[in-house]
C-alpha cells in the first residue's frame, strides 16, 4: 500500500497542493508573456511613428555594436538578450533607418522608446563589406544556406570630416550581413 495515496486526506493534500502550484506557474508564465508582447507592442508603435517622423525609406537590422556608455547621470539601458558571445562588453542590437538625407542607427531593443545611436550622412558612405573576425573577405552567398553560425562583420566605411571612417556591425550569418550590405549601398546618395 503507498504512503500516501491521492484518497487518504495527506496524500489529497499533497495531491491538491502540486496542482495549485502547477497552476500558478501556469498563471506566471502567462502573464510574463503578456507582457512581454505588450512591451514588443509599443516598442513597434514607437518604431513606425519614429519612422513615420522622420520620413524613413526604409529601416532593415544591421546587426550588433558595442553598447555606447550612457550620459553621465542618466541610467543604462537593459542588457539585450543577444545570440553572440560576450567578451567583457555589452552589445545592442541596431537597426538601420534610411531617412531622406541621414542613415541613422536605432536601439533594436523592446523598450518603449525610441534611442538613436548614431547617424551619418548618406552622402558620406563609400563602401561596404563583409569580413570575418580576421578581416578576410568573405564572399557573398548565393543563396541563404543552413550552416552553423558563423561571425560575420559588416564593414561601413563613411567619410567623417573628409577623413575615412568605419564602423563594424557583427552578424552570425554571412548571408545577413550582405543582405544588410546591399541595404546599405542603395542608401548611398
Amino acid at each position: 500500500m503507498p504512503l500516501f495515496s491521492r484518497f487518504e486526506p495527506a496524500g489529497f493534500a499533497f495531491y491538491a497542493m502540486d496542482l495549485y502550484e502547477d497552476a500558478l506557474e501556469l498563471v506566471d508564465e502567462q502573464t510574463r508573456r503578456a507582457g512581454e508582447q505588450a512591451t514588443r507592442e509599443r516598442f513597434k508603435d514607437a518604431r513606425v511613428t519614429w519612422l513615420g517622423e522622420n520620413r524613413a525609406e526604409r529601416s532593415f537590422p544591421c546587426g550588433v555594436v558595442p553598447d555606447p556608455e550612457p550620459e553621465p547621470g542618466k541610467p543604462r539601458m537593459p542588457v539585450p538578450r543577444l545570440n553572440v558571445p560576450r567578451r567583457g562588453m555589452t552589445w545592442v542590437q541596431v537597426i538601420a533607418a534610411v531617412l531622406p538625407s541621414d542613415l541613422a542607427f536605432i536601439r533594436g531593443q523592446e523598450t518603449g522608446e525610441i534611442v538613436e545611436v548614431g547617424r551619418i550622412p548618406r552622402s558620406a558612405i563609400r563602401k561596404v563589406d563583409v569580413v570575418d573576425a580576421s578581416d578576410v573577405p568573405i564572399p557573398e552567398p548565393i543563396r541563404e544556406t543552413f550552416e552553423p553560425p558563423q561571425l560575420a562583420l559588416l564593414v561601413l566605411t563613411w567619410t567623417n570630416a573628409s577623413v575615412d571612417d568605419e564602423d563594424r556591425f557583427a552578424f552570425r550569418s554571412p548571408w545577413m550581413a550582405w543582405q544588410a550590405a546591399r541595404w546599405l549601398m542603395a542608401a548611398r546618395q
